[in-house]
């Protein structure tokens, strides 16, 4: 019996330390994941700040980080030296398809739940879809009409909600429905977009529109005071030597009414410097353009340049890289003898 007793105890000594050993096993594990898991988030964190450290160009010059789509340099000049009366011309003439924020209950809304016109685009056609003013003075109004027609094959419903902004507003027409109002198919209900400006800044807000299937917005952009640097659209290096630097000077002024602050980057063969600038207004800056080519043919690459305020332009660069004819008149160079300590030297012509 003393034996039983014995092998019991024993056997039960055995299972407590299997379970302690299981037990401490678990912890051990749970403790590893719990370890893994706060260096990951530890190394996530120092991934965010090494993202967030300003490189060199932006320690020098604070950068508006939504860039915008690059416009050629003519283009851009001729846009942006507009009045306000063309450029809300213009505005009307450039057509897109609005953004689509939301999507609401088609049901809820209207019976009519099936419709013509395709799920990635609204109900209504706006005019215009982005709205741009500039060139304007401040504590003065400005209107700009916005007009939105139904593209289905029954009457819709079309409100626009307030804005935050002190600064724009939107109302119905005096002389249309009201607000929120069904409009026909293939008809027309028209807003006017309000603009006070207190100072020449930039300005920016959207529109709000809601149909019985979704919610879309529209852009409205002011733009106040800025550089405006008279880029030309291309630079030319024609024909150069391969694996050569070629040079060529650029003089660009600053035709805005506030300092122009740039970056501008280039993509190889070509490279320009100086990489980042400040110009005050009225004033000029040099720029050397380089382009090294490295194999024989054509390039044709693009010149870019960042404004502090997020736009973008591109200056065309082209160039073609030859292989020059140069040679000597003889194969091999026969030096004349001379003494140990003694020079002795020969001429050799090259043609090209």
């Amino acid at each position: 019996m003393e034996d039983i007793g014995n092998k019991l105890t024993g056997a039960l000594a055995s299972n407590e330390v299997k379970l302690k050993t299981i037990k401490n096993d678990k912890i051990n594990r749970k403790n590893k994941k719990i370890t893994e898991a706060v260096d990951s988030i530890d190394k996530s964190l120092r991934d965010i700040k090494a993202s967030k450290k300003p490189t060199k160009a932006s320690n020098l010059i604070k950068f508006n980080t939504e860039k915008q789509p690059a416009q050629l340099s003519s283009v851009y000049l001729k846009e942006i030296t507009m009045s306000l009366e063309d450029r809300l011309a213009l505005c009307g003439k450039q057509s897109s398809i609005p953004e689509i924020v939301e999507f609401v209950d088609i049901g809820e809304n209207s019976c009519h739940k099936e419709t013509q016109v395709p799920v990635d685009q609204p109900l209504f056609h706006a005019t215009p879809s982005k709205v741009v003013f500039q060139n304007f003075d401040p504590f003065k109004k400005y209107e700009a009409m916005l007009s939105f027609r139904n593209r289905d094959k029954v009457a819709r419903r079309l409100k626009v909600e307030s804005l935050e902004s002190p600064y724009f507003s939107v109302v119905p027409l005096k002389s249309g429905p009201p607000n929120g109002s069904r409009v026909a198919p293939g008809m027309e209900i028209c807003y006017i977009l309000q603009f006070k400006p207190e100072v020449k800044r930039d300005y920016f807000c959207q529109v709000v529109c809601v149909t019985d299937r979704e919610k879309f917005v529209i852009p409205v952009e002011a733009k106040g005071s800025r550089g405006i640097l008279d880029f030309q659209n291309e630079i030319n290096f024609s024909e150069c030597p391969v694996k050569f630097v070629s040079n060529h000077t650029l003089y660009v002024r600053n035709i805005g009414n506030a300092p122009a602050r740039v970056i501008i980057e280039a993509e190889e063969p070509f490279s320009i410097s100086p990489h980042q600038t400040t110009v005050m207004p009225q004033q000029a800056v040099q720029f050397e353009v380089s382009f090294y080519p490295q194999s024989i043919g054509k390039y044709e690459k693009y010149i870019s340049i960042l404004y502090d305020t997020g736009e973008s332009v591109i200056v065309k660069a082209l160039g073609s890289a030859e292989d020059v004819a140069v040679g000597s008149e003889s194969d091999m160079l026969v030096m004349n003898n001379t003494y140990i300590g003694l020079a002795s030297s020969q001429n050799v012509r090259l043609y090209n």
